[in-house]
This record gives C-alpha cells, structure tokens and sequence, in this order.
C-alpha cells in the first residue's frame, strides 16, 4: 500500500508539474497578446513586428487547444518559441523609445 501510495505521489507531481507549465505558457501568450493590444505599447510597434508575435501567438494558443496532455518538456518549449519572437521586439522597442514598459 505505501508503494501504491508512493507512485502516486510520484504521478501526482508529475501531473501537477505538467498543468502548472501549460498554464504558465497560457497565461503568457495573453499576457503578451494584452500588452500588444494596448493602445500605448500597440502605437509603438510595427505592423511587421505585430504580425510576427500575433502569429506566434496563434500558433501557441491553437496547440495548446490541440494538446491539452502534453510534457512539461514541450509547454517550455513552446513558451520559447514565444519568448524569442516577442522578448527581441519589445527590447528594440523600449531601446528606441528609450522609456521602460511595464509588461
């Protein structure tokens, strides 16, 4: 019974882990979406650089939708794909603008 008990436990963490990572990405690519749909951050951005984080976004949201069981692993990965299109871009922006955004 402790052994059950154990895997279990083992189990539950690792689950717990899993939608603990999908609901970070998730939380972040509408973090992202809403600070780039503000008017402030939105008038700052190219309509280059808002096609290229909208469709990242896309892309993330639609497989999320697709993969509701997925591994820790590919939530982070996923969660990358985001930061290295959008992170870049907002860097360039507050460079150019010389003012720090609170996102």
């Amino acid at each position: 019974m402790i052994k059950e008990a154990e895997k279990y436990k083992d189990e539950d963490k690792s689950y717990r882990m899993k939608v603990e990572a999908r609901n970070a990405l998730e939380k972040y690519a509408y973090n992202i979406s809403n600070a780039i749909n503000d008017r402030e951050i939105s008038s700052k951005l190219s309509d280059e650089d808002k096609k290229a984080i909208n469709e990242v976004i896309d892309s993330v949201l639609m497989w999320l939708d697709v993969n509701v069981i997925a591994e820790q692993h590919d939530f982070e990965y996923y969660r990358s794909l985001l930061s290295n299109v959008f992170d870049p871009i907002i860097v360039k922006m507050v460079s150019d603008e010389g003012d720090s955004l609170q996102l």
